[in-house]
């Protein structure tokens, strides 16, 4: 009598022992962030032949085999297959407590390890470090300037000496004003240069450079210079009358000037403060059509010394300004573009007169830009009332970060207490080619072997990556009732193997009672 029985009933007990303890961590587990629940697979052992009437050919009268009969020597376990369903959302109370809606992985990172995992509780350490609870850094991609960086590393925060997130201040590099200019009154009539009248009126040496009814209307906006000081930007227009060749177009000519005090360029006297001057040509419908824009040499207050402003890349005039601050001392020189509603596609001027003297009375040596495009806004001279539409300034001055924001496309942005927003990083996500073959190194980590290739990342709501949900937690994918029921399978099994061990054991005893 054989012993076969016995270490199949032993063999089942072992294997079935192991498939319950994979239940066992799944309910343990049932409560853990990002825990995905696994199941046991079986297989069973190699079968050997054994003689049979089937095989020895007793069941034909030829004598020939009609089957082939086997034993099985019991069962194995075939694999712990981890089940990546997406498991339901909790809400958190933290901005960083992120949740990934669909397939992929955080990627984390510590001494050069790199682990992947569900689990998106996050927080920022003392150095400002994104890692979770065993300080694993959490990967992502750095925005300069705007710029999305190409290769993912550590997201940190970087704090100056005083343990403070600072945007540092941004000088002014572009002003945008729309406005409707309503009035056609003449307010700065120049009978021998009626497109500069206002540059001519303007006198910096004087307490109030111009007289309030020097023009039709004026507006005065915020900038900012490399320190972040604050400084008032004006802008005065006025309608222009007299002139010759206008045709049915309508001009405004205007001025761009800062407070005579705060101009820190090296000039005194009448053309202190004065930035620019040029003219606005609107047609018969009372639609900005074209511009010019001039700027002033040392001496403001000769015409003469007035050229055409240089254009950016973006086909926007510019002028250049130096502003002093609250110790008297003078910014570097920044140069600003100023943006009415149209630029030029080319960068360049057309038929412009070469200096602000040479344009005289006569419309047709005013010219403009070569290639205008209008704006979606841009400036009008509808009759009414004028008023300012909009009016935006890149400037800032140095803010301290107040909070965070992370969008389900994994950028993280800051909010500063000067009121910008910034985009400081981008989350990556992460994908393999066989999500089944990765390694769980515990503290919810998996990391990537040969089965499982190497991992491919993703930004986060694009293709086949999830996206990601902040203020939230993905929690355990163990479903409760299927893990009982298969618990109390597992029980059985694993009992009717012991009976197959217990009544093999009866066998033999009554085999070796036949001696006595």
């Amino acid at each position: 009598m054989g012993l076969t029985a016995l270490y199949t009933g032993a063999g089942g007990m072992k294997t079935l022992s192991r498939g319950m303890q994979v239940v066992g961590n799944n309910l343990a587990n049932v409560n853990t962030l990002g825990f995905k629940q696994q199941m046991a697979i079986y297989q069973d052992l190699k079968s050997v032949g054994v003689d049979s009437a089937s095989v020895n050919g007793g069941g034909r009268a030829d004598g020939a085999a009609v089957g082939y009969a086997q034993l099985g020597m019991g069962v194995t376990l075939a694999e712990v297959r981890t089940i990546h369903q997406q498991g339901a959302f909790d809400l958190a109370n933290e901005v960083t407590d992120l949740g990934i809606s669909g397939k992929g992985f955080f990627g984390v990172s510590k001494d050069g390890v790199d682990h992947y995992t569900r689990a998106g509780n996050f927080r920022f350490d003392k150095s400002g470090y994104l890692v979770d609870p065993h300080g694993f850094r959490l990967q992502g991609r750095a925005f300069t300037d705007g710029v999305e960086g190409t290769t993912p590393g550590d997201i940190q925060l970087a704090t100056n000496s005083d343990g403070l997130i600072v945007m540092p201040a941004a000088a002014t590099e572009s002003v945008r004003l729309i406005t409707n200019l309503g009035s056609t009154t003449d307010s700065s009539a120049d009978s021998d240069n009626p497109f500069f009248a206002l540059a001519q009126k303007w006198d910096g040496s004087q307490t109030s450079p111009l007289g309030d009814g020097a023009y039709s209307y004026g507006t005065t906006m915020r900038v900012y210079d490399a320190n972040g000081g604050a400084h008032d930007l004006n802008v005065y227009f006025d309608a222009v009358q007299g002139v010759s060749n206008a045709g049915s177009k309508r001009f405004f000519e205007f001025i761009v000037t800062v407070p005579p005090s705060e101009d820190g360029r090296s000039l005194s006297g009448a053309g202190k403060g004065l930035l620019m001057s040029g003219t606005l040509t609107f047609d018969a419908n009372n639609k900005l059509e074209n511009m010019t824009a001039f700027v002033p040499g040392t001496d403001p207050s000769t015409l003469s010394n007035w050229t055409p402003a240089a254009m950016g890349a973006d086909g926007l005039p510019q002028f250049s300004v130096s502003f002093r601050g609250s110790t008297g001392a003078a910014t570097a020189s920044q140069t600003v573009s100023l943006d009415l509603g149209i630029h030029d596609a080319g960068s360049a001027w057309s038929g412009v007169a070469s200096n602000a003297a040479a344009v005289g009375t006569n419309a047709a040596n005013i010219g403009g830009m070569s290639s205008v495009i209008n704006s979606a806004s841009t400036t009008t001279a509808y009759s009414g009332s004028s008023s300012t539409l909009m009016m935006t300034q890149d400037g800032y001055t140095e803010g301290y970060l107040m909070n965070l924001d992370i969008g389900r496309e994994g950028i993280i942005s800051g909010k500063y207490s000067n009121g910008e927003s910034q985009d400081l990083f981008r989350i990556s996500l992460y994908r393999f080619n066989n999500e089944f073959g990765l390694k769980r190194e515990g503290n919810n980590h998996f990391s990537a072997t040969r089965e499982s290739n190497t991992a491919q990342e993703g930004v986060p709501d694009t293709e086949n990556f999830g996206s990601i949900a902040s203020n939230a937690l993905e929690q355990s994918n163990v479903d409760m009732a299927r893990e009982f029921v298969t618990m109390i399978a597992t029980q059985r099994g694993f009992q009717s193997n012991s009976k197959i061990v217990s009544t093999q054991d009866q066998l033999i005893q009554n085999a070796l009672q036949m001696k006595r």
